[in-house]
């Protein structure tokens, strides 16, 4: 965790990209999302991994990795995009992202996989359930009741998160 302990020097120097990027007023909408969430993004715990569900747009599946820059990113119900990958890394991820297209047709197969991939995680949990299926997002909500490890959150229209 980012802590204070680190000055003011550090804090100021940190922020200036942020304040002169939000002078010049031409940032695309990822851009705002990431400026809106700042100070959670410098001081929340990043030793996590995000669990980003499949969503029904390619920016339902980066905004939430973009906003949150997790330890591990895993791709649930999705093939394996490169594209996806080099743009996160262009934009600062560098945690290990991997993708688990299997995740089954039905509920309890849905859940059953969910539960698989987040049992073999160590640490905390995120489940990104923007723009899912309603089975992915139920399946997610089964596997989140009962393991205080694992939270869910989603991206909203205006570009912050809701847990």
């Amino acid at each position: 965790m980012v802590g204070f302990s680190r000055g003011r020097n550090w804090l100021y120097r940190t922020l200036a990209v942020f304040k002169e990027y939000a002078s010049v007023k031409d940032y695309k909408e990822p851009d705002v999302a990431i400026i809106r969430n700042l100070l959670w993004i410098l001081y929340a715990e990043n030793a996590f991994t995000l669990v980003k569900l499949s969503g029904r747009t390619i920016a339902d599946n980066i905004t939430g990795p973009l906003i949150m820059d997790p330890r591990r990113l895993i791709f649930f119900g999705e093939q394996p995009h490169p594209e996806w990958d080099s743009f996160l890394r262009r934009h600062g991820n560098h945690g290990e992202i991997t993708y688990y297209p299997q995740c089954g047709h039905t509920l309890p197969e849905i859940c059953d996989a969910l539960k698989k991939v987040v049992a073999r995680q160590q640490g905390k949990c995120v489940i990104d359930i923007t723009g899912a299926n309603e089975q992915m997002v139920i399946a997610a909500r089964r596997t989140a009741d009962g393991d205080r490890r694992v939270s869910l959150v989603r991206s909203t229209p205006d570009g912050t998160l809701e847990n």
